[in-house]
């Protein structure tokens, strides 16, 4: 190493040159690689086990601020549809939420006005950009557009096509990674219950991992809750199930059941791989014929075979509407339903065996051997 040492006015000041500016571009080039490698390896270890089966989406930390009042609930409901929108996208564009204040509303159980008090104050701290359509008329809003802004340049969020993270994808760090059931949990929560819930969320997210060690006063600081507050909200937690806290050992559960989690992550697949004849082979008539009668509704295929979405059309998983689809399969295209709501998808064997509420894959070689006889008997 070598260094120029100059003289001027105001002293002495010192010129680094040579290997030092080498020494310190090799430092910044390997911290970026690390990072990388960081990141790389989170995203392997979340995707293989961190919230495994569930559907997850993200949600900037700062929802934390709120402390589970009016303004968490819609950030929460405005993340989750972002996501939606995100994952299904055909590439990445900016992410824009059109939705009316009376829907979210009702998705996040609070009146319409704490909606609209809620909408400004996260407008005005920059979470949000709202614009409003009225209605030409009665000059009410009609529906509003809604783009979520990164936490720290306020830049809009865009689109990562195929993939939940629209945190991660946006480089808005840190975040919380919540499975889908979350918004349906905290809607029925107080305040309090609600934010040492998210805190706990939190939590598991910085550590990848679903049961961990953390002491109570770390998580408390983290929920920004006095102690009587935050007692009474993990009194709350425990109380429906959400999560356990023994030791300093914080256990999340399974929000559905309450019970730790036990979901196989990714594709629906069957059960049993061999049937007694190839599900390959029954034909796309057969599966309309069946799912259309347990569904108790016609479906209206689309162009592209797909069928389109309809607001009597409830996912049976999730029971949201206007985003459950099927496929009853061509030569070039098989048979499947997928759900933009809960991001379920596979083969439409496994929707009838939902439909029909059983475990026994038999049951559903059953029903559609019946269709198949049926079909013949009054072709014949």
């Amino acid at each position: 190493m070598w260094i120029v040492v100059c003289l001027v006015d105001a002293g002495i000041g010192w010129i680094v040159t040579g290997k030092m500016e080498e020494n310190r571009g090799s430092l910044m080039v390997d911290s970026f690689l690390t990072g990388l490698n960081e990141q790389r390896e989170r995203k392997e270890r979340e995707s293989d086990s961190f919230w495994a089966g569930h559907s997850r989406f993200q949600i900037s930390r700062r929802v934390l601020r709120y402390k589970g009042k009016s303004e968490s609930l819609v950030l929460v409901y405005l993340y989750e549809r972002a996501s939606s929108i995100s994952f299904y996208s055909t590439e990445a564009v900016l992410i824009e939420i059109k939705v009316q204040e009376e829907k979210i509303a009702e998705r996040t159980g609070i009146c319409v006005r704490a909606v609209s008090l809620a909408i400004i104050s996260l407008e005005v701290d920059g979470c949000i950009k709202v614009s409003r359509h009225r209605d030409p008329l009665t000059k009410k809003i009609k529906t509003s557009v809604y783009v979520l802004l990164h936490s720290e340049t306020r830049e809009p969020l865009t689109s990562s096509p195929k993939n939940y993270g629209v945190c991660e994808e946006n480089r808005d760090l840190p975040y919380i990674t919540a499975p889908k059931e979350t918004r349906e949990k905290i809607v029925q929560m107080n305040p309090s219950g609600r934010q040492v819930y998210l805190a706990a969320l939190f939590a598991a997210s910085v550590r990848v991992a679903t049961s961990f060690g953390i002491p109570r006063d770390e998580w408390k600081l983290e929920s920004g809750l006095g102690r009587n507050a935050f007692d009474r909200g993990l009194k709350e937690c425990t109380a429906k199930g959400l999560l356990s806290y023994r030791r300093y050992v914080l256990t999340l559960s399974d929000p559905a059941t309450g019970a730790p989690s036990k979901r196989v992550r990714g594709r629906i697949e069957h059960e049993n791989p061999k049937w007694e004849f190839d599900l390959d082979e029954v034909k796309a008539e057969t599966w309309r014929a069946v799912v259309e009668r347990l569904m108790q509704r016609r479906f209206v295929i689309g162009s592209n075979g797909w069928s389109n979405s309809a607001r009597e059309t409830f996912c049976p998983f999730c029971k949201e509407a206007r985003s459950f689809r099927v496929h009853f399969g061509t030569a070039e295209h098989k048979c499947e339903f997928k759900c933009h709501a809960c991001a379920r998808y596979g083969r439409l064997g496994k929707l009838i065996q939902k439909l029909l509420g059983t475990t026994k894959m038999s049951e559903v070689k059953d029903i559609l051997k019946e269709e198949i006889n049926r079909s013949t008997t009054l072709a014949a």
